[in-house]
């Protein structure tokens, strides 16, 4: 029969032994460390100048003085000395300031995980629906060597693979793809109906704000409220919309040219069937672009009852305003008729307030209506610069 235990390396009590007490308090001090083994640092590779009778320490890799061929050992300061005890696979014990537990492995200390449980739970309970419950302040997330993704997956493509915000337990916000492949995020004023405030389709890469049905690369709808609001405080500078125009590809960007397009603001209406156009504003490229400049005409599109969208305006680059037509060569170039309103004499402004160059119709004028004009002090008549009295 051997000395010593198969599992523990307890030794035994031989036959006619003296001084019985000796291997018995042994084996029980041996016990009074496995049973329950806790650790009170993670693994050293040197002894503690203090170590405390009755404690475990755990034997680093690489360890040095008196540890130094004990390797992973399991080292117990009994009152004058050290005892070491080789462990064997699948010995276990807590290293209690981590609350970590670590088992042998033939080789070395390396820490339990789970490998495969029905649920789990951290600082709060877990249930059939919450498989995994955690309570905190925070959760980390980290990379191991480069990257980190969390995944959540579904079934099937009407199913739901999403993350939901709550409050009180109530759900105020829900992201993810619900009920399709489309992203969505959805939210709730009081935890019980949703509406999808930002929907993106994969498909055709659109965006649609308060709408799952986006008919274009942005589409944004907000019945009853028909204005679009940005403000700005504490600022002198006013609100912009900036459009981007190039020719080329992104990389390789090359110089608009005559006539390209800058942006349009158009609008439709619904006319019954589908959504036509009523109105364009458009900006183009109205010269050769130079170095630190850009030629540019701004153009008024309208529809009318019996005809599509036709340019009624135009300001050129050079400041000329063109109605009806599309090549003014004057500051205000007309192609029609020009009208204004009739003034009596007694309504006509004081000629110097109107300023010099003014045009008047006056309708009771001695000798029937006529043309007047300013001269900055005096209104005349066009048809024989008399003063109009």
């Amino acid at each position: 029969m051997t000395s010593l235990s198969s599992n523990l390396n307890l030794p035994f009590l031989v036959a006619s032994q003296a001084d019985k007490h000796v291997t018995v308090n042994e084996c029980l001090a041996i016990l009074d460390c496995l049973v329950q083994l806790t650790f009170g640092s993670a693994a050293m590779d040197t002894a503690p100048a203090q170590p405390i009778t009755g404690k475990c320490y755990l034997v680093g890799e690489q360890p040095k003085g008196i540890w130094q061929a004990y390797p992973h050992h399991i080292a117990i300061w009994q009152n004058t000395g050290w005892t070491f005890l080789q462990p064997q696979t699948g010995w276990n014990g807590v290293i209690a300031p981590e609350r970590r537990k670590v088992v042998f492995d033939g080789a070395g200390w390396v820490d339990i995980h789970v490998q495969q449980s029905d649920r789990l739970s951290i600082n709060t309970g877990a249930d059939s629906n919450n498989r995994l419950s955690l309570r905190g302040h925070s959760t980390l997330l980290s990379h191991e060597g480069s990257h980190h993704r969390l995944k959540i997956n579904k079934a099937n493509q009407s199913d739901v693979a999403s993350l939901i915000f709550e409050s009180g337990f109530n759900g105020y916000a829900e992201m993810g793809l619900v009920g399709s492949n489309q992203f969505n995020l959805k939210v709730s004023a009081n935890g019980q109906t949703y509406a999808s405030a930002l929907f993106i389709d994969p498909m055709k890469q659109r965006l649609g704000l308060w709408t799952d049905a986006p008919e274009g690369p942005l589409h944004l709808v907000r019945a009853g409220e028909p204005i679009i609001h940005e403000r700005v405080d504490n600022t002198a500078s006013a609100c912009e919309t900036v459009f981007r125009k190039a020719r080329g590809a992104i990389g390789t960007l090359s110089a608009v040219q005559l006539n390209d397009g800058l942006a349009s603001e158009a609008t439709t209406g619904f006319d019954g069937t589908s959504y036509i156009q009523g109105g364009l504003l458009r900006w183009a490229v109205d010269g050769p672009p130079v170095a630190g400049r850009l030629p540019t005409r701004l153009e008024l599109w309208t529809a009318s009852s019996g005809q599509g969208l036709s340019e009624r305006a135009r300001v050129t680059a050079s400041g000329n305003l063109g109605l009806g037509t599309i090549n003014p060569t004057a500051r205000l170039h007309v192609a029609g008729q020009i009208r204004t309103n009739p003034s009596s004499k007694a309504t006509l402004p004081a000629a110097n307030a109107a300023g010099a160059g003014t045009i008047a119709y006056v309708s009771d004028e001695i000798g029937g209506p006529v043309l007047a004009f300013s001269d900055g002090s005096q209104w005349r008549r066009v048809t024989d610069r008399q003063v109009v009295s």
